[in-house]
């Protein structure tokens, strides 16, 4: 019997889950752990290692499930692992496709000389967001969080919900501090910490660009209804997660039901996960 390639996935997240989802159906390799930064115990019945315990580990590669696909890479190898062993062929073909897009996307907007501010709801550890403050460095940034993980209402009226990641505290692994030191044009950044949507109310400005990225059904719905009456026409609302059909099943429902409501365009933007909303 040929030995199969023993593979060890960095990043316990959404991303580290399709990851696993992938390779179990294709049945060519054999996953041995996990590994993350931040995040420790077990997933999939599979130990989630340190990246030290990572060197006490036997494996013949290490795939990259994470949006911080370069951070992640320079510790492995100051680590010492060898770059061969590496692969971020995963989050190349998603991450880098929805980052290109929205690049391009601003690129769009200051050509047509286009007003309006920014904004994100779910930012986690703010890799998105600092993109956003990057390519709009003149703009108001909003970053609505909890930045304490997933708020109990919301996990308790998810229904059918599958993905791991709502148990336990992995979306904990953040604070307004971590994601301040990802912003170049902090000045610019207003963060709404708490629940959303409370956060939202009172906040009245115009936008031409929002990044929902909440996994979850009912703050997905809220955040849409609040925002897409403030977009600048033909801007559009980006949602993350709605093609996974392995972990956010009950976000797509939430798109599904607002352009029932309002008409709303939708259209794909080739990183096989996220939808945007056009107004």
């Amino acid at each position: 019997m040929v030995n199969k390639e023993k593979v060890i996935i960095f990043g316990a997240g959404g991303t580290g889950k399709a990851l696993y989802k992938h390779i179990c159906e294709e049945g060519e390799v054999e996953i041995v752990a996990f590994a993350d930064s931040f995040v420790k115990g077990r997933l999939e019945g599979l130990p989630i290692l340190s990246p030290q315990e990572i060197l006490l580990q036997e494996f013949d590669i290490i795939y990259i499930a994470s949006v911080a696909m370069q951070p992640i890479v320079k510790s492995l190898l100051d680590l010492g692992i060898k770059r061969s062993k590496i692969s971020k062929f995963f989050v190349e073909t998603n991450v880098l496709a929805r980052n290109n897009f929205l690049k391009c996307y601003a690129e769009e907007i200051y050509r047509k000389n286009i007003n309006g501010n920014v904004a994100e709801a779910g930012v986690y550890r703010g890799e998105f967001a600092a993109l956003m403050n990057k390519f709009f460095p003149d703009r108001k940034l909003y970053l609505f969080d909890t930045f304490e993980g997933f708020d109990e209402r919301d996990i308790q009226y998810e229904s059918g919900y599958s993905d791991n990641s709502t148990k336990g505290d992995y979306f904990k692994e953040t604070s307004v501090e971590l994601v301040k030191s990802e912003m170049i044009n902090l000045n610019n950044v207003i963060i709404k910490k708490g629940y959303v949507p409370d956060t939202l109310f009172g906040v009245e400005d115009k936008f031409c660009f929002v990044n929902l990225d909440m996994d979850l059904y009912k703050p997905t719905l809220e955040a849409l209804r609040f925002f897409y009456p403030q977009m600048i026409e033909g801007c559009g609302i980006l949602v993350h997660d709605y093609f996974d059909i392995f972990s956010y099943r009950n976000l797509k429902q939430a798109v599904i039901e607002f352009v029932e409501e309002t008409g709303a365009k939708t259209f794909p933007i080739g990183d096989e996960k996220s939808i945007l909303v056009v107004k």
